[in-house]
């Protein structure tokens, strides 16, 4: 399953630090996994929160690995950070749904 996923998200060859990039990162997250929920039905929305507890990030969850449009997240890698990956609750999800990123303009 993992090779299935890498591969289609590889598919996109999207550079990093470009708009699309910054979009699914930064406020998106939620949106690109509805994107591969749609490709993989397992997949499984997780929220990462930092050391006072704020999300700042979701992951999706598809088979035992997690992902994001750069690719897989490693889970050792975000705790040594001081981390954590944990499951949405349903007001997580419904908050999720209705965030809407800011619009980033074009560069100059």
């Amino acid at each position: 399953m993992n090779d299935q996923v890498l591969e289609f998200i590889n598919s996109f060859k999207i550079p990093a630090n470009t708009p699309l990039v910054r979009i699914y990162t930064q406020g998106g997250c939620y949106a690109f996994y509805t994107l591969l929920k749609r490709i993989f039905p397992d997949a499984v929305p997780f929220k990462v929160v930092d050391k006072s507890g704020h999300t700042f990030h979701i992951l999706s969850k598809i088979g035992d690995s997690f992902y994001d449009v750069r690719g897989e997240v490693i889970e050792k890698d975000l705790t040594a950070e001081g981390c954590k990956i944990l499951s949405m609750s349903e007001d997580d999800i419904l908050e999720a749904e209705q965030f809407r990123y800011p619009v980033i303009q074009p560069a100059e």
